[in-house]
């Protein structure tokens, strides 16, 4: 059995997944740009329907990433970094991290939503108050 290695095990890859469409986009802190290699031109090359498929075709310099496999020679898998820690690596640490990166997304909404609250009852007051300074 082969087994193939994949960005999505990389630690220096990020993937997202969009809300309205479910599918993903990649992204490569190393510089390598993810994309569908079946695709060349407009946006679907930049979304797949299963991570595993987003590979390098970019290189971080900018030019066209000459491959014989689908990963490039810097990658890391996740699992080295965790060897020590029973249950973390792989696709395990890829859904912490969505998980992680989902609480920090709606933490930031409530703060945001708390803020635009404190901002209109600071104007409701400042409204209110010249009012009842006229009727005096």
């Amino acid at each position: 059995m082969k087994i193939t290695l994949h960005c999505t095990d990389c630690v220096y890859a990020e993937f997202e997944q969009n809300e309205q469409t479910g599918r993903w986009r990649g992204t490569c802190k190393r510089g390598y740009r993810l994309t569908n290699p079946n695709e060349f031109h407009g946006a679907d090359r930049f979304f797949v329907d299963d991570p595993d498929m987003l590979v390098p075709t970019i290189d971080p310099r900018g030019h066209e990433y000459l491959r014989t496999k689908d990963i490039c020679d810097s990658y890391v898998h996740i699992s080295d970094l965790d060897r020590g820690t029973p249950g973390h690596g792989g696709i395990f640490r890829f859904f912490k991290n969505r998980l992680q990166a989902d609480k920090e997304k709606k933490e930031r909404e409530r703060q945001l939503a708390a803020e635009a609250e404190t901002a209109k009852t600071a104007a409701d007051a400042a409204a209110a108050k010249p009012a009842s300074d006229e009727t005096d």
